[in-house]
């Protein structure tokens, strides 16, 4: 018998195109019982706030890396597979590093960095960097989406697709931005505003009125060479036949389960996915927590360092002796 379980949490209200997939993968599915999908806590209630329409993903941290989640006063150590929404903010110390997945985007953290989202939707993604550096990679822009980073200079404003690094020094004194591709424009609050190109560097000083110079893009350091290895990875794994037959570039978290799994077509579901690092006699749902995420409500946060896009998008299901992950069919937006 072939059995089926739904990603049936809050967090699986992931805008109309997430849920419309799993819909769209659930029908004439058999629900497994209490004992497979562990109890979300009792207070399961719709929050009160407005879930974001866009979901951002802690993907990968080294070192030490805090989270402020939004309403709290304290830092907590972050979690691997935390959702994040608008007000958390993330720190990495000297020693640390991090990357957050947002569907077509990545910003990944050097040393030393403090951001957090101010916006986070289907049309707005708009970070305030505080301290620190970020790369940004944005793989897709569309025509009336926006993409922002508020420095203590400027507000960068990404016009095309590329890759953007934005530092801002230890004092806010000074926002550094360098673009490897694409084309930003930066606004300051005097009603300036200034274009840097591809393989440009632009040095923004002053607040009330801004200096603002340019110089032509200098070799990578240690954070480009990390940040451009992650890029090559995301790249291939899209480019796969799995990816080109499923909602890939929507799904956050894709990128990590080539590494950890197998990907096979079955007649009655498509492409699935099959985790192979896992123990004997393993089930979904077994190994992590719920967490309480501002928005959304209670949300399930997996062990594994896979375990983002199978607990909140498509379903598992048995086939044979095997658990099984179907992300649904590819569709239009």
């Amino acid at each position: 018998m072939q059995m089926a379980v739904r990603n049936r949490f809050p967090l699986a209200r992931l805008g109309a195109r997430a849920v419309l997939w799993a819909l769209a993968c659930s029908l004439g599915s058999v629900a497994l019982g209490q004992d497979t999908a562990p109890d979300v806590p009792d207070d399961t209630d719709t929050p009160d706030e407005i879930a974001p329409e866009r979901v951002a993903r802690l993907s990968f941290t080294q070192g030490s890396v805090s989270l402020q989640a939004v309403g709290d006063t304290a830092w907590a150590p972050a979690t691997l597979n935390r959702p994040l929404t608008p007000g958390d903010f993330l720190r990495t110390e000297s020693d640390g590093r991090a990357e957050v997945q947002i569907g077509s985007a990545d910003v990944r953290m050097g040393a030393g960095t403090s951001f957090g989202f101010t916006t986070l939707d289907d049309d707005a993604l708009r970070i305030r960097l505080s301290v620190g550096v970020l790369n940004l990679r944005v793989r897709t822009l569309s025509e009336n989406e926006a993409v922002e980073v508020e420095t203590p200079q400027a507000t960068a404003s990404i016009l095309r697709p590329g890759s953007y690094r934005l530092e801002v020094n230890p004092d806010g004194t000074a926002t550094v931005v360098k673009v490897s591709s694409g084309m930003l424009e930066a606004r300051g609050s005097a009603d300036q505003s200034f274009v840097v190109r591809a393989q440009q560097v632009a040095t923004l000083t002053g607040r009330d009125r801004l200096t603002f110079t340019t110089a032509t893009l200098g070799a990578p350091d240690a954070f480009d060479t990390w940040a451009l290895e992650r890029d090559r990875r995301d790249d291939y794994v899209l480019s796969t036949e799995p990816a080109r037959n499923v909602p890939a570039e929507e799904i956050v978290g894709y990128e990590d389960l080539d590494n950890y799994g197998t990907w096979s077509s079955e007649p009655e579901y498509g492409y699935v996915w099959t985790p192979t690092h896992v123990s004997a006699g393993w089930s979904p749902y077994q190994f992590g927590r719920y967490t309480y995420v501002s928005g959304w409500g209670w949300a399930w946060i997996d062990d594994a360092p896979w375990g983002f896009a199978p607990y909140h998008y498509g379903q598992w299901v048995t086939i044979g002796s095997r658990w099984c992950w179907v992300p649904g069919p590819r569709h239009g937006r």
